[in-house]
């Protein structure tokens, strides 16, 4: 997918929700994974500006790369890797189609979905926000993001078959 799309993706999702919108890789190295943002869109989000500036070099670290672990981003990553489900709570991520988890940032919350490339996780959209604002909205969050995160996983796999067919 070219930026350019990408960038209009993450801000209708963000008009959208009125919330900070983030878009993660999955980094997969010998054995481990990790989540690696790729673009946040925070649009004029001051009071998530403001508490990231309150945040420890190792807490905005962890916004940028985390283990798969760590929050909702990397947890719906690690539900697909596997073909089978091992964990319950790997099932219900599955089942739902997106994760709910606090975020790296302290009082906010952050609601992620899968991206793939055909069969195969790549990476995940998030939405963050506060927790009062994601429990009031999740209705129209979860579907908005989960819309999203289809569109750009159908783009991603368009992308592959141009290139496919280019070569």
């Amino acid at each position: 997918m070219d930026d350019g799309v990408l960038y209009r993706e993450l801000s209708l999702l963000q008009r959208q929700t009125a919330q900070v919108v983030m878009v993660f890789s999955a980094v997969l190295v010998a054995g481990t994974g990790s989540r690696l943002c790729l673009h946040s869109n925070m649009a004029k989000r001051a009071d998530f500006q403001a508490a990231l500036a309150r945040c420890t070099p190792q807490i905005r670290d962890r916004l940028t790369m985390a283990p798969l672990h760590a929050d909702a981003a990397g947890l719906v990553i690690q539900a697909y890797l596997d073909d089978a489900p091992a964990s319950r709570f790997t099932r219900e991520i599955r089942a739902e189609g997106h994760a709910l988890t606090p975020a790296p940032v302290p009082g906010w919350e952050m609601l992620a979905a899968p991206l793939f490339r055909g069969r195969s996780v790549t990476g995940a959209l998030a939405v963050l926000g506060l927790p009062t604002q994601i429990q009031r909205h999740r209705h129209s969050y979860v579907p908005a993001l989960m819309q999203t995160a289809a569109r750009m996983s159908r783009r991603s796999e368009g992308a592959s078959a141009m290139a496919l067919t280019a070569a």
